[in-house]
């Protein structure tokens, strides 16, 4: 799945799109300045990550402090609070350089070139290590790493998907890493195991995203509810990644079919949306202008406005949010250069300054004209996906059951053909 990463490479996804081209241009320029500036408050930050006045404490309304700690998802009860690695990311980077400097991510996504900006960045903060950034749908790397691990060749150091449901397997079966990173204590209990083998590295949520050139700038009008899609003015206009393709997008079908039935997907196929592989190509086509909006997808929630596409949640009914996860391997072959790379992640900088919707960290203000992700009662909650994907064979009836409405999904995958042991990035 997509979850876009801000710092994204977006790609035109036919050659027609040349406005896209611009936007892309644009978009690419103002990261590197924002990437940059992140980068260079890290780099004089004395351990790496700041302590911030004013944003700890409680923020929401309610407590968090039971954690996912159902036994069915093998999520254990939040320990004490403690700091995790207190070593400054100097520190860690130096170790990493003895370790001989060099790092390997099977990251979940829809593009070979959508974490060029977090390896880009990377790189420029800590400039002798080379990492590769491998990325394909997460249903494609975790049965990947699977095969890998079964015959003693794993390739990744760290990994980050939206298959949330592996990581507690993979920590049932002893092949993760216990590792706290540097700001360990600011992450959400909700967000992580308690006894570290996992945790949170990104808050994503698939929601509205409308273009304001074809459909104006009265928000009043603009398709945020689900039977809003079904409007007869939007025929032919609204663009969706097949359900089937990605258990985000699926989950989020689950909940508006929950509250209206499958008679709801039938109307809504018969207003005849645009089908497409992948999270990335959704937004591409609203950012051109040849759709008009898409929900499966995430946005841009910094700034609170945008142009010509704008980013919104629904008044009433459900979206879905989920917080991506992220490990280390026990057998890694550079486990100093991962335990940097997720205490890079997860440092202050990285999440407020860099990340462009809810940061998996409670020291980090929610964005201007939103909530906190745990005060949506009713409409999401982040933890429910998780529960929700750990039972395997409901989630396969379910995909089956909207195929059936749906049709089978066509075009190539937009990912690649990586194959089962890539240690590299595909050309792009």
């Amino acid at each position: 799945m997509n979850f876009g990463l801000f710092i994204k490479q977006r790609k035109c996804y036919t050659p027609q799109l040349k406005s896209f081209r611009t936007y892309s241009k644009i978009m690419k320029t103002f990261l590197t300045i924002y990437i940059t500036a992140a980068i260079c408050i890290v780099s004089t930050a004395g351990h790496g990550h700041r302590h911030y006045n004013g944003w700890h404490g409680n923020r929401y309304s309610h407590s968090h402090g039971s954690g996912w700690s159902s036994g069915s998802t093998g999520w254990t009860s939040p320990s004490p609070p403690d700091t995790g690695d207190t070593r400054s990311l100097d520190q860690l980077y130096r170790l990493a350089l003895a370790e001989g400097g060099n790092l390997i991510v099977y990251a979940g996504g829809d593009s070979a070139g959508q974490m060029d900006e977090i390896k880009a960045a990377f790189e420029s903060r800590f400039p002798n290590i080379k990492a590769e950034m491998i990325v394909d749908f997460s249903k494609n790397h975790d049965v990947r790493i699977d095969r890998q691990l079964s015959e003693g060749k794993l390739i990744p150091d760290v990994t980050h998907l939206s298959s949330v449901h592996d990581f507690p397997r993979w920590k049932k079966e002893g092949v993760l890493l216990q590792y706290k990173p540097a700001g360990w204590d600011q992450v959400h209990p909700e967000f992580k195991d308690a006894d570290g083998f996992f945790t949170g590295l990104v808050v994503v949520a698939f929601s509205n995203n409308i273009n304001r050139d074809l459909l104006g700038n009265n928000s009043a009008t603009w398709p945020t509810e689900a039977n809003d899609y079904l409007r007869p003015s939007l025929k032919g206009k609204i663009v969706s990644e097949y359900p089937q393709e990605d258990d985000v997008a699926l989950f989020w079908f689950k909940k508006v079919v929950d509250k209206y039935g499958w008679s709801w997907l039938q109307k809504f196929v018969a207003n005849n949306p645009t089908f497409v592989r992948g999270a990335q190509i959704p937004s591409e086509m609203v950012w051109d202008g040849v759709s008009s909006a898409t929900f499966t997808t995430d946005g841009m929630m910094k700034p609170k406005e945008t142009y010509p596409v704008q980013f919104v949640l629904p008044k009433a009914d459900p979206f879905v949010s989920f917080a991506q996860l992220g490990a280390i391997f026990k057998n890694a072959k550079h486990p100093a250069a991962a335990k940097l790379y997720l205490s890079w992640r997860l440092s202050y900088e990285m999440q407020n300054d860099v990340w462009y919707m809810w940061s998996v960290r409670k020291d980090v203000p929610v964005p201007e004209g939103y909530k906190g992700i745990f005060n949506y009662k009713g409409q999401t909650d982040p933890r429910e996906f998780a529960e929700w994907m750990e039972d395997r064979a409901a989630v396969e009836r379910f995909r089956t059951q909207v195929t059936l409405i749906v049709g089978e999904m066509v075009g190539p995958s937009p990912p690649g053909n990586l194959g089962p042991y890539p240690a590299k990035a595909l050309q792009h």
